[in-house]
């Protein structure tokens, strides 16, 4: 007698090997670490200044700390490449459309994120060559470094609000299906929304809270795959 063989239950869907789900969450947490190394020496060589030049001298000034800082941030967005793929093998299983969706807008945010970097890296060139004796001539770097400059800031924004995006997709993905624990998905859906508002100057404290959210969800996320996998709990 033949059987007919009948479809499974989306709750009985086999989890993601242990092993990508302990490598994608390790991960996840080194990427959170590398953002946070990023945004304390970005912060420490160049806080907000009045006008480009200001902006310049505090590079110059600070050159070590800022170059550290391009290097993290281009290092952390070639890992988020590999992220983006890791986290839509090992969550796609109960809902692929939107995790892939959601990886591709963050593969696209580390594109994008690579171009601010190499920005921030050809600025810091040009402050080189121009600089001496912690003096940076003025004339020499209207040519070009304000355009460099608006092109970095742009990018960066740009960048941070496709990473916005994806958390949208990605924690829709998971607070509907539940292949982890949807409080997980809820935390970087109200991520998402707070961290559109890079744009405003007026709600600086709000995209703030927003990228603090953002380093906590990917430590969260990524110690749940280290330690419990892609099994929720009953009441998740």
């Amino acid at each position: 007698m033949q059987h007919t063989p009948t479809s499974r239950a989306p709750d009985s869907i086999a989890p993601a090997p242990r092993g990508l789900e302990r490598l994608t969450g390790g991960l996840l947490i080194i990427y959170g670490l590398l953002v946070l190394a990023t945004v304390t020496t970005r912060i420490g060589s160049q806080s907000d200044q009045a006008d480009f030049f200001q902006t310049a001298m505090m590079i110059a000034t600070n050159r070590d700390l800022y170059l550290a800082s391009a290097v993290i941030n281009l290092i952390s967005n070639v890992l988020l490449l590999a992220l983006a793929a890791l986290l839509y093998l090992t969550l796609s299983r109960r809902e692929p459309a939107l995790l892939l969706v959601g990886t591709c807008v963050l593969v696209a945010s580390a594109s994008v994120w690579v171009v601010s970097s190499a920005a921030g890296l050809a600025l810091l060139s040009i402050i080189d060559s121009h600089s001496g004796e912690g003096t940076v001539p003025l004339q020499a770097m209207a040519a070009s470094g304000p355009t460099i400059e608006l092109i970095r800031e742009v990018t960066g924004k740009a960048s941070f609000t496709l990473a916005a995006l994806a958390l949208l997709a990605i924690g829709a993905a998971i607070s509907w299906r539940g292949m982890v624990p949807r409080w997980l998905g809820w935390l970087a859906v109200a991520t998402g929304l707070l961290m559109l508002f890079i744009w405003s100057d007026d709600a600086a404290l709000l995209h703030r809270v927003g990228g603090a959210g953002y380093l906590l969800w990917l430590w969260l996320l990524g110690g749940w795959l280290l330690l419990k996998g892609t099994h929720p709990p009953a009441d998740s």
